[in-house]
């Protein structure tokens, strides 16, 4: 069994992540309780556009208990302002206490 992509719907990236939800191999839908903390990370590397952040946070779900940790880079999108940010990691984890592979996805666009 794979751990879930998680994908929040939070637009506050100051505040943590919260109103998860995740989708595993067997197709099965939840929402996941828990949060996910977004801190440090810098603006600018190789490319103006560049982000990162570290995360960290524990869920759970589909009767899963998930707990997630990294680094995830992204882009800032938009054509003279920011209009969305798009941040992803393939990392490790643990899910229900054995080590996992994991994907963290976040997206966030401007109203």
């Amino acid at each position: 069994r794979m751990l879930p992509m998680i994908t929040p719907f939070s637009r506050y990236l100051g505040q943590p992540l919260t109103n998860l939800f995740g989708v595993d191999l067997g197709e099965n839908i939840d929402e996941y309780s828990g949060s996910i903390d977004i801190s440090g990370g810098s603006i600018g590397g190789a490319s103006h556009n560049d982000i990162s952040a570290d995360y960290v946070g524990t869920i759970s779900g589909n009767d899963d208990t998930i707990v997630l940790s990294g680094q995830m880079f992204g882009t800032l999108l938009g054509n003279n302002s920011v209009k969305a940010i798009d941040m992803a990691d393939f990392g490790t984890g643990t899910f229900n206490g054995s080590g996992a592979s994991t994907l963290v996805g976040i997206v966030v666009e401007a109203d």
